[in-house]
């Protein structure tokens, strides 16, 4: 760890940043095409933060390529 970490640091806060600049509130947090699928998370309750279910992610993830294809 002592000879890792350091070397991992600057990763590790680019990833923070990252997340920051993208507004993940939880992980997992998807995107499709730069669309986010996850539900906000309300400060007052702590819930959200739910993924879309499978099937639905699933489904945008096709209509994409789709969209990509021109079909």
């Amino acid at each position: 760890f002592e000879r890792e970490y350091p070397l991992r640091l600057q990763a590790v806060r680019q990833d923070v940043a990252d997340g920051v600049a993208l507004h993940v509130e939880v992980t997992p947090t998807y995107y499709v095409n730069g669309i986010k699928t996850t539900a906000p998370v309300n400060r007052e309750t702590g819930r959200g933060g739910d993924n879309l279910p499978v099937n639905y992610l699933d489904l945008a993830i096709r209509l994409e390529l789709k969209k990509a294809s021109g079909k």
